[in-house]
């Protein structure tokens, strides 16, 4: 089927702001002088912020509610969020072909509204996307893995869901990708296997390498 919409994740996919979660939850945890588990990384990807909140007190048996862990770690998130975020090597050309070729665009993260909106790029993300950023509350915080981020976003463009590529960077988002029945090539940002991990159609190391002749084919 050609594609006419392309979907894209955000944290880990579109800007490199992966780590900053982890910094946030390492500097909580190191103000109180507790190691971080080696597991709680590998573990947060593709969450969402609930999940993240609740790994990190399971696994470091953390005393404070699971709303007060969100807050500290709201309050360092923007903190680090204040600077600029740069976009991964080769995303803004990517972008800039696909839309000459009139390719609708989205965004479907499972990253908060109220974050996504303190993250500073240049051009912002509002400029590139417009109104098509869905965040966890656009679908009643039915997050990935669930599809129902990627298939609002087609709704709302337009497009049916086999017309749709997502590129994702996580196993929940790949997941999702597939179970809205679209097509997904996974960056290998964030998990650096160039194995197929969750049924994603291509992996890749980069924008650069995404065979972008073929995928503008009518």
């Amino acid at each position: 089927m050609p594609i006419r919409a392309i979907l894209f994740d955000l944290e880990g996919t579109i800007i490199n702001s992966e780590t900053l979660w982890f910094q946030a939850a390492g500097n909580i945890l190191a103000a109180r002088n507790i190691p971080e588990d080696p597991t709680f990384q590998s573990r947060i990807i593709g969450t969402s912020l609930e999940q993240v909140c609740a790994i990190l007190k399971e696994l470091h048996q953390l005393p404070d509610s699971l709303q007060e862990i969100a807050r500290l770690l709201y309050k360092e998130f923007a903190i680090l969020h204040a600077q600029q975020i740069p976009f991964f090597p080769g995303f803004l050309t990517f972008f800039n072909a696909i839309r000459a070729h009139g390719m609708h665009t989205a965004i479907g993260t499972n990253t908060p509204a109220t974050l996504v909106h303190q993250i500073r790029t240049t051009p912002t993300l509002i400029t590139l996307f417009g109104n098509h950023i869905y965040t966890p509350e656009s679908v009643n915080n039915k997050i990935k893995p669930a599809p129902d981020l990627y298939l609002m976003a087609a709704k709302n463009l337009d497009v049916a869901p086999e017309n749709c590529l997502v590129i994702e960077d996580s196993i929940p988002g790949v997941t999702a990708a597939k179970r809205a029945s679209m097509q997904c090539i996974r960056l290998n940002t964030t998990i650096p296997s160039l194995e197929i991990l969750a049924g994603e159609d291509l992996v890749v190391t980069g924008y650069p390498e995404i065979p972008l002749a073929q995928l503008l084919q009518p």
